[in-house]
């Protein structure tokens, strides 16, 4: 692993609080969701013509549904919190991403007590969004049509 994806690693485990606490106390490996996010992160970043690495935006975290059941009344918490220190940690070690990281928890019976499994993607084409235009193409946004107008909430 090198040094930024090393980084990035650290910084997610530092960032999550102590959200992924079941009644008895447990503890859902910090380490283990940092590991998992960091993979995730390093095979589907998409890397722009000038090096830019756009991290994914969209991330399930699943647990086991025992886990899930233990976290269930304060889940919603938990997931933001994990977006805003995914937030957190993208932002210190230079990803760049089009929309703020989302995390959602799921449940997977597959999976063990205590452990996770995170899957990542992008939930639009950064690339797309990282092209440079040409001046033709900033005139069409400069100088819209005659007779061009917006409809907001169905109304003119």
């Amino acid at each position: 692993m090198d040094k930024k994806l090393a980084h990035l690693q650290d910084l997610i485990a530092i960032y999550i609080t102590d959200s992924f606490v079941g009644p008895s106390g447990e503890y859902i490996s910090k380490e283990a969701i940092a590991s998992q996010m960091t993979n995730e992160i390093s095979s589907c970043s998409r890397t722009d013509s000038h090096g830019q690495s756009y991290a994914p935006d969209q991330y399930t975290l699943s647990l086991n549904p025992l886990d899930f059941e233990d976290l269930q009344d304060h889940a919603s918490k938990a997931q933001s919190k994990l977006s805003i220190a995914l937030t957190k940690a993208l932002d210190a070690t230079g990803y760049l991403y089009i929309r703020d990281p989302n995390v959602t928890l799921a449940t997977d019976p597959t999976l063990s007590r205590k452990d996770v499994r995170v899957i990542a993607w992008h939930s639009s084409d950064p690339l797309q969004f990282s092209k440079e235009m040409n001046d033709k193409d900033v005139d069409k946004l400069t100088n819209p049509p005659p007779g061009a107008f917006f409809i907001i909430e169905g109304k003119r």
